[in-house]
């Protein structure tokens, strides 16, 4: 789904008769983009671990695979209880980042 923007507030360009100039004053647009849930990150990744990982973060998701594949082949599976855990931590870290920049507000 795309970012609407929304109009929060505007004023009309004014002429001023004498100069015969116009200037807009006071345009402000807010463009508001999708936000993610927390319950929903930190559920996938409870769940699926580094794959649930991929909802809150494309990026750290795939890093969170290749380290957690990777360790889990050379410990033999037993890293798992370490990086399941953290994909955890990271998923609602990684998701108050991404609702953080959300909002930009463009002033002309």
């Amino acid at each position: 789904m795309t970012a609407t923007p929304t109009l929060t507030t505007a004023t009309e360009a004014t002429a001023d008769a004498a100069s015969g100039n116009a200037q807009a004053k006071g345009v402000e647009v807010r463009v508001v983009g999708e936000r993610k849930s927390f319950v929903a990150g930190f559920l996938l990744a409870f769940l699926f671990g580094p794959l649930g990982l991929l909802y809150s973060s494309v990026g750290l998701g795939l890093l969170m695979i290749l380290v957690a594949g990777g360790l889990a082949i050379l410990t033999l599976g037993l890293s798992i209880a370490i990086t399941w855990p953290l994909c955890w931590v990271l998923s609602p870290i990684a998701i108050a980042m991404h609702n953080g920049g959300r909002e930009k507000t463009i002033r002309a």
